[in-house]
């Protein structure tokens, strides 16, 4: 039964806003002049006679009929028509299907159907009953439908809580593909934020292709442009991969716009295909709070790219563990040219970051096979394959002010890698390639790390200015003869860092590491702290800060001249439960000056009268030793050999340091005299030398003697702890390389 709402029909608009008096209402069958039955009642139990009159002002009452099409007609006392209208369709408010299954296979529904129930009309609602699901019906010249019947009839879901897959034909089974179901979904979902925030509610299994997305940078494809905010609340869904595509859910930001992503929950599952199972290009104040990302040895679980513009402000884990179970990089962080060159690869083009040329309005000259750059006339990255230059990638939109580095006020919390015994990857947890994390945060990272050379974070970023990482545990297996893994590990693009991040609390479980194993508790390797010191002379530079070591640590640090002379080598360790920082070994390197030799020996001998030239110190030091060797043993007397030590005034006699070594008849061949680095100090083009006398009863005369004298040489630095701050100072203008890796002591 329904109701004849005379009011709503468009041809009696007109009379309703002025009706006539003592006016009668004809009711007919379609393209009929027989009469139908009428009832005064919703369940059609009281008859009323048809034609109806109408009341003292011209109206006319309620009338129930069979849901059908009809033909209305309104005629005067006189007996004049005033409306005639052919067609009047008449529905129940809803029509109750079983299942949208059901729904989307119904060919009885039509749009062009005869007279009665099959003829559907734009606005009527569909109603699934097992689901509650509702939809309204649009027109046959719609070309967005949310769903389209089997018969053809154009279907828009209604209602904001109803962005559900299952509402779009999604079985959620896990075995039937449901990709068709997921994109008709986020294409209404889109749409849908034009009005507002949107939630999209996920709770079944589902096999999907790689997703058409969510884009708040253009309408591609079938794709709305994103207006406002969108969250996938999947708390206990599974979405797996099917393998067609590189991954699963494709999402993309907007560097003018201040739209964001929100993913609650959710296993995201790949395949041995995938790729990457959740990509995010340019994505701002997003979060991805998933529960587990499942993957492959070469797949990332969520990879954000820098694709036009930056990323910044996003959250990645929160109070609830992020795991990550067979993945080659739980999360991957990647520069814009690192993001373009891994688009290409995945398209066969073999190229990296390295081979990126630039911005150029026309193909550069002169390039090498593999060669990429964006061509900011065309908008498109292009590439050479030996011979001419191809278009790899069409991207408009890129902005060529800013370098497509910045991760800003990036947080990543409370991530566990799990049992990934058959990965020896780099970066685990973190790979970071190209990109610049800085005021950013990394708290609470948990793995196991197989002992092959792995890590759990691989920095190859080059600023992370305010930027900490703490509490990172490396569960690792120590196996014996296995090569060693790492909780932190750089790269390349490391050794350019102004700032690199702090870390703190950095730690593993496997123990101190065994004799076989050396390094097994090794936890970081790699260049660290300002790589390259611009040093100026007599300034101090902080090498590393206090926040840097924990508690029970050492730090093993190496440094290099832009000459690579090796200029100092230290171990530093900060004491357990004491902030202080101590120096065990300063020593950089040791020299020897002569040997100085002399035939004839019998009486006193200067060094004027000995064979060799005087040493010229190249930088500061101490003298620690001297050598004093005879070919023939002491049988009387004494012969010395005296450490001379002149200020740079090449000719002049220098001055004694009281350092000496006598051959007498206790040590008649050999004698070394040795004190400690500190005592006597020179500075660079300080002569050292030795004189040789022997008393008058020396004996054997005309022996052979050779002189010998050891310094140390301090590499030009000096070492302070300033307050926790572990700071190196040079002596001269050079450019320090500076090389560490951290143990627990």
């Amino acid at each position: 039964m329904a109701l004849l709402e005379l009011t709503q029909v468009k041809q009696l608009i007109t009379y309703f806003q002025s009706p006539a008096l003592d006016t009668r209402l004809f009711v007919y069958a379609i393209d009929s002049d027989a009469l139908i039955p009428i009832f005064r009642d919703e369940d059609l139990t009281d008859m009323q006679a048809n034609p109806v009159k109408s009341n003292g002002i011209g109206m006319f009452p309620a009338i129930y009929v069979f849901e059908g099409d009809y033909r209305v007609e309104i005629v005067s006392n006189q007996g004049a028509s005033l409306r005639n209208v052919d067609v009047v369709a008449v529905r129940n408010p809803t029509r109750d299907l079983g299942t949208v299954s059901q729904m989307l296979a119904d060919t009885t529904l039509s749009y062009t159907a005869g007279a009665g129930g099959n003829r559907i009309i734009p606005g009527e609602i569909l109603q699934v009953i097992d689901t509650g699901f509702r939809y309204r019906v649009s027109d046959a010249f719609d070309t967005a439908p949310d769903l389209t019947t089997a018969g053809g009839v154009h279907l828009n879901v209604i209602g904001r809580e109803q962005f559900t897959p299952e509402a779009f034909g999604a079985v959620g089974d896990g075995e039937t593909n449901d990709t068709d179901a997921w994109n008709a979904m986020l294409r209404s979902a889109a749409r849908a934020t034009q009005s507002g925030p949107v939630r999209v509610f996920a709770r079944g299994r589902y096999l999907l292709d790689q997703l058409e997305g969510l884009s708040q940078f253009d309408a591609s494809s079938d794709r709305p442009q994103l207006q406002d905010s969108i969250t996938l609340d999947m708390q206990g869904a599974l979405v797996t991969h099917s393998g067609v595509g590189h991954g699963i859910l494709p999402i993309e930001g907007l560097s003018t716009g201040r739209s964001r992503f929100e993913i609650s929950g959710g296993i995201w599952q790949g395949h041995a295909n995938s790729k990457w199972l959740i990509r995010a290009r340019d994505v701002r104040a997003s979060s991805f709070l998933v529960e587990a990302l499942l993957g492959n040895s070469q797949c990332f679980g969520l990879l954000l790219e820098n694709w036009r513009a930056w990323t910044e402000n996003n959250q990645i884990g929160g109070a609830r563990t992020l795991e990550g179970r067979g993945v080659g990089h739980l999360f991957g962080f990647k520069g814009r040219k690192e993001a373009w060159a891994h688009e290409l690869t995945l398209q066969g083009i073999d190229t990296h970051a390295d081979d990126y040329l630039g911005e150029f309005l026309d193909d550069p000259s002169n390039p090498a096979a593999n060669n990429y750059y964006y061509n900011t006339s065309t908008q498109t990255v292009r590439w050479y394959d030996g011979f001419v230059w191809v278009t790899g990638l069409e991207i408009d939109g890129v902005n060529a002010g800013v370098g497509g580095k910045s991760f800003a006020r990036t947080k990543v919390n409370n991530i566990l890698i799990a049992s990934p015994y058959d990965i020896s990857q780099d970066g685990l947890v973190m790979h970071i390639d190209g990109a610049s994390l800085y005021d950013s945060e990394v708290d609470g990272i948990r793995g196991n790390v197989e002992n092959n050379n792995g890590s759990l974070i691989y920095w190859n970023g080059n600023f992370a200015l305010n930027t900490v990482v703490r509490n990172v545990v490396c569960e690792k297996a120590n196996i014996e003869t296995n090569p060693p893994s790492y909780a932190f590990r750089i790269g390349p693009s490391f050794l350019l860092a102004t700032e690199p991040p702090e870390l703190f609390n950095i730690s593993w479980t496997g123990g101190y590491g065994e004799p076989v194993d050396p390094d097994a508790g090794l936890l970081y390797q790699g260049q660290y702290r300002k790589t390259f010191v611009e040093a100026v002379a007599n300034t101090p530079a902080i090498v590393l800060k206090g926040g840097q070591l924990h508690a029970n640590t050492t730090c093993e640090i190496v440094l290099k001249s832009n000459s690579n002379l090796v200029m100092g080598r230290a171990l530093v360790g900060r004491k357990f439960a004491s902030g202080s920082l101590r120096i065990e070994d300063a020593l950089a390197q040791k020299a020897t000056a002569g040997p100085w030799e002399k035939s004839g020996v019998g009486a006193a001998y200067p060094i004027t009268d000995m064979d060799g030239s005087r040493w010229i110190a190249p930088s500061h030091g101490w003298i620690t030793a001297i050598t004093l060797i005879s070919d023939a043993p002491s049988t009387a007397g004494t012969c010395t050999a005296a450490v001379r030590h002149n200020t740079g005034l090449a000719g002049n006699n220098g001055a004694s340091v009281g350092l000496s070594a006598v051959l007498n008849t206790a040590n008649t061949s050999r004698v070394v005299k040795r004190q400690a680095a500190g005592i006597d100090g020179f500075a660079p083009g300080d002569e050292i030398y030795a004189v040789v006398t022997s008393n008058s009863s020396w004996a054997p005369e005309n022996t052979n003697v050779r002189a010998l004298i050891e310094v140390q040489l301090d590499g030009d630095l000096s070492w302070q702890d300033n307050g926790g701050d572990l700071m190196v100072t040079s002596r001269s203008d050079e450019t320090l390389r500076i090389l560490t890796k951290v143990w627990k002591t």
